[in-house]
């Protein structure tokens, strides 16, 4: 018998269900845990920064939650009259993180997910969209 039929492990249909059953209970607790923690921070930002989709945003990594606020729309604007490379996004998106609170964390969510970024980056660019709608709305 080869190493790779030994590794091989046949399953019943019961078996299989089992497996996929721990597999999606575990997924489930872990859905809760990091709900529970988004609502958590959204009611300290809330008292804090504001609006939760206008004066912030709470973005889902791999890596965990990410908080964006709005800063000046100058921003904006250098990041729309840059090259958009992947520097002139983490150099967007730095300004607007407010947690975590580690410095280094945006650098190493880049290295780790770069596409993190371009969801952060893409939350704090709607928060400028529906300001700039209400403020229209004035």
């Amino acid at each position: 018998m080869t190493q790779e039929a030994e590794t091989k492990e046949e399953l019943t249909i019961e078996q299989v269900n089992e497996r996929l059953a721990k597999i999606r209970q575990a997924r489930d607790a872990a859905e809760k845990d990091i709900a529970q923690k988004e609502a958590r921070l959204e009611l300290a930002l809330s008292s804090e920064v504001g609006t939760r989709g206008t004066d912030f945003d709470i973005v889902r990594t791999h890596a965990g939650l990410v908080a964006v606020v709005r800063r000046s729309a100058l921003l904006v604007k250098q990041l729309k009259g840059s090259k958009m490379k992947d520097e002139d996004f983490i150099t967007f998106v730095k300004p607007h993180v407010i947690y975590p609170k580690d410095r280094d964390f945006v650098d190493e969510l880049a290295d780790k997910y770069p596409f993190a970024i371009t969801a952060i980056s893409d939350a704090v660019c709607k928060l400028y969209d529906l300001r700039i709608a209400s403020d229209a709305a004035k």
